[in-house]
């Protein structure tokens, strides 16, 4: 984690794309395919800061996740680009669905959508940020946007290039990754990451408690080895950008090596609110809990 300690310091240093209508972004263009603008929330501290993912193809763009919905994420959009715009959140979690209300139709898993419509709406209850000062009229409202669903598989034709939904359950029951087929990123939500993946008993249970485990998310890495394959870079919702897709088939091993022998790990207390056991092979990290192993 002291290496997502340094890469939080680091980036609130660099120049990126300020926004006249939001001061709580900053965007960066992907270094591939100018294209992609990465936009980077900074929570103020380090482990909740939150990467939306703009992609624009030649008809139409695709923002995957809202943020914690602080600022006028539109206005940020708009800025970027005239492209009409469909938005997709990779899961129902409150930092990456805040700024939902600010568009008028959101997609996500269909396992999620009960989570995220049951979630606490009240401002004192919802997920924000600890450590960020902000004016409470830029807080969004947490007014219910119309959801449609999608399940694995489903695409989404931006004109010129393709993103594909990769059910990952684990950190959610609806949790999805996509894949760019243009330049093969793979946009990872919390599901890979260069920081831990939370399947911990912190986040609520209820609804397809069977995908809310390590076990479903090996799974589904087994599963969707074939399509992940094709993956050459890693962009996920929190910590460092291009990750090679070496962390893909660590996951693999971190996964099964937990499914193994779920006894031997160390004490993650990281967050101190959300305790759990952490699983470290290569680059990977899986903080679990005894109730989600299987």
């Amino acid at each position: 984690m002291q290496q997502q300690d340094a890469f939080a310091a680091a980036i609130r240093k660099e120049d990126g794309i300020s926004f006249v209508g939001d001061p709580y972004v900053k965007g960066f263009r992907n270094r591939i395919d100018s294209n992609i603008i990465h936009l980077y929330f900074d929570d103020g501290d380090s482990g909740g800061s939150v990467w939306m993912h703009l992609i624009c193809g030649e008809s139409s763009a695709l923002l995957i996740d809202t943020g914690y919905g602080i600022g006028n994420l539109q206005a940020v959009i708009r800025q970027l680009t005239d492209l009409p715009v469909t938005v997709f959140n990779t899961h129902w979690h409150g930092d990456h669905t805040g700024g939902n209300a600010q568009f008028d139709i959101v997609y996500m898993h269909e396992y999620d959508v009960s989570y995220w419509k049951n979630a606490p709406m009240a401002p004192d209850s919802r997920l924000l940020p600890q450590a960020l000062p902000y004016r409470k009229e830029d807080l969004v409202s947490l007014a219910e946007s119309k959801v449609c669903t999608v399940s694995d598989g489903c695409t989404l034709d931006l004109g010129g290039r393709t993103e594909t939904v990769i059910h990952t359950p684990g950190h959610s029951a609806g949790n999805c990754m996509v894949l760019d087929d243009k330049i093969g990123i793979l946009f990872s939500g919390d599901a890979i990451l260069s920081t831990p993946t939370l399947v911990i008993d912190g986040f609520p249970g209820g609804e397809h408690p069977d995908l809310l485990t390590v076990k479903a998310m090996e799974h589904s890495l087994q599963t969707h080895q074939d399509i992940l394959n094709t993956a050459q870079w890693l962009c996920p919702s929190h910590g460092r950008l291009m990750l090679p897709a070496g962390y893909i088939t660590a996951m693999q091993q971190c996964t099964q090596a937990i499914l193994q022998d779920p006894d031997a790990f160390e004490i993650y207390d990281y967050i101190p609110a959300m305790p759990g056991h952490i699983r470290c092979v290569q680059d990977a990290m899986v903080v679990y809990t005894a109730n989600r192993v299987r």
